[in-house]
């Protein structure tokens, strides 16, 4: 668990610079497949406000039914996601 939060941290980051577009699409599709993991793992989802995190975390980067927003907004929400899954691979024990 620790080493996928990593390594969807680690391609947030990376998408903050410019990528093909491709790129932004395995990012959603990254995202969301951690979000969901992190949802339906107890251990992980130590109460209800951090599964409701997951779940939103997971409808915005939801690659089936993309929500499209500018590209400022998303570079924004893509370092806010990166922090959190990072301090969370950082504070939890696997």
């Amino acid at each position: 668990m620790k080493n996928l939060l990593l390594i969807t941290s680690i391609a947030l980051f990376i998408a903050l610079v410019p990528m093909p577009y491709f790129y932004y699409q395995l990012i959603r599709w990254l995202v969301c497949i951690t979000s969901i993991i992190l949802i339906s793992n107890d251990q992980v989802s130590k109460s209800q406000a951090e599964k409701i995190i997951y779940i939103i975390i997971a409808i915005i980067f939801n690659p089936i039914a993309p929500i499209h927003f500018p590209a400022i907004f998303w570079k924004i929400i893509d370092l806010v996601t990166a922090i959190y899954f990072l301090t969370l691979s950082k504070d939890r024990k696997f």
